[in-house]
């Protein structure tokens, strides 16, 4: 037998001791694996199953509300116990107050007024968001605009002005919002069915970020407007169409636009709106 051959032979022999060895060693292993289990299941446990005990977090301490008469002759309430308090202040009509206005401006406005009246004064101005005018001595306010609220990024309507001692000067404000201009000229309102059409109204525009807004504002002190204003909250539906040249878009108002509306003219027909 030549080198060449037996070289080739050894080869050949080396090949099937590797797989011949290969395959014993998978036999062995899967043996031992099957033996293993046999042993876990009579125990009952497995070296890669373990039981994991866990601790339960402990449960909130509820803490009860107290609530506070916010002044004299009002039924609106504070809670003393809520967890931000006194920087904010939770009311019993589920509206929030910053400490810094009430203790700062409001509280000497509301208190200016009867004990009989304040209540009605407060359920309309804690619905908005107020400041304080140091310069011209008033007190401005508009709806509240939370990034998740009803009249944030959107269109709306909503009462607006601001509150001097026994006087108000009060605002219908008409909101068109959206990522394409109407140029609006005129409005209509239907309300349960009954239209409004105004005549040629003058429209403020502005745009940020992609986004536009068109912005009309009605004089309450007008009886037509105020008269307006009354059957938007009465209502059991009223939709707003901002007009434009070419093109228009309706804005149905919704509970929370109403309530906030009917709240605020309750609140400044007792403060005195003119």
């Amino acid at each position: 037998m030549s080198k060449k051959d037996m070289s080739n032979r050894s080869t050949e022999y080396a090949a099937m001791f590797t797989k011949e060895s290969a395959v014993k060693l998978q036999v062995t292993i899967i043996a031992a694996a099957a033996a293993f289990a046999v042993g876990c299941a009579a125990t009952g446990s497995t070296s890669a199953k373990r039981d994991v005990v866990t601790k339960a977090a402990p449960a909130p301490i509820a803490v009860e509300p107290k609530w506070v008469s916010l002044t004299e002759g009002a039924e609106l309430n504070y809670d003393e116990n809520y967890k931000y308090h006194p920087s904010e202040m939770k009311l019993s009509n589920e509206r929030l107050l910053r400490g810094d206005d009430w203790n700062g401006y409001l509280k000497a406005y509301v208190d200016s007024f009867p004990p009989e009246k304040r209540d009605t004064i407060l359920e309309g101005i804690t619905r908005h968001v107020t400041d304080y005018d140091k310069v011209e001595g008033f007190i401005r306010f508009e709806p509240v605009r939370y990034m998740s609220g009803p009249y944030a990024k959107k269109s709306y309507v909503a009462v607006v002005g601001t509150l001097r001692p026994e006087k108000a000067t009060v605002l219908l404000k008409l909101h068109y919002y959206d990522d394409s201009w109407l140029f609006a000229k005129s409005f209509k309102v239907v309300t349960d069915g009954v239209p409004f059409q105004s005549p040629a109204v003058r429209f403020n525009r502005d745009n940020y970020g992609g986004n536009v807004w068109e912005t009309a504002y009605l004089d309450l002190s007008k009886k037509k407007y105020r008269a307006l204003a009354d059957k938007i909250v009465s209502s059991k539906e009223a939709i707003i169409r901002f007009q434009g040249k070419q093109y228009y878009s309706d804005l149905t108002v919704t509970d929370r636009m109403r309530e906030d509306i009917g709240s605020m003219l309750k609140a400044l027909d007792v403060i005195g709106a003119k």
